[in-house]
């Protein structure tokens, strides 16, 4: 009636849906190479949550890998495999998606994911390091010998030795 589009509604209107929350801990730093496992839960009080997705990525860049989690009873449990498990840190998010695929809520975003640092990396363990470093030594090794081992150039001299009777 007052040019708004949408069809009219009769009678009562639809009872708001309850909010969906999801509350996960994420530690501060893990072990290089060891399985990263997430647990948590969700509070669904209109039951409309039907599985959980979480997105990982090595470093702060780069894209997102996707995987199912594990929900049931309102806990979920999903895990990062070892291999993606990198120094400086680990970026993810988590998402509970309803019976089409759709997300309802989550716990950080592909904006601002969640990071979790994973020490052992830096310059000591870099390849980018240490073989400039071997190289220099060895080359330091063989200029060394190589000065060690010069002698001043060969001169002959003569003697003359008289032997008598």
């Amino acid at each position: 009636e007052e040019g708004q589009p949408g069809k009219a509604v009769v009678g009562l209107p639809p009872a708001p849906e309850k909010p969906i929350r999801m509350e996960h801990a994420s530690p501060a730093q893990t072990p290089a190479g060891a399985t990263f496992k997430l647990t948590g839960s969700i509070t669904d009080p209109d039951a409309r949550v039907r599985g959980v997705q979480l997105a990982y990525r090595t470093g702060s860049t780069g894209k997102f890998i996707t995987v199912s989690g594990m929900y049931s009873l309102g806990q979920f449990r999903t895990q990062i495999p070892g291999l993606a498990v990198k120094p400086p840190l680990i970026e993810y998010y988590l998402l509970a998606v309803d019976k089409s695929g759709l997300p309802l809520t989550s716990r950080g975003d592909a904006a601002a994911p969640l990071r979790v640092v994973v020490p052992g990396g830096g310059v000591l363990t870099s390849p980018f390091f240490w073989v400039p470093v071997g190289l220099a030594v060895a080359g330091g090794a063989v200029l060394t010998a190589f000065f060690l081992t010069k002698t001043s150039p060969i001169t002959t001299s003569s003697v003359t030795i008289g032997v008598k009777e």
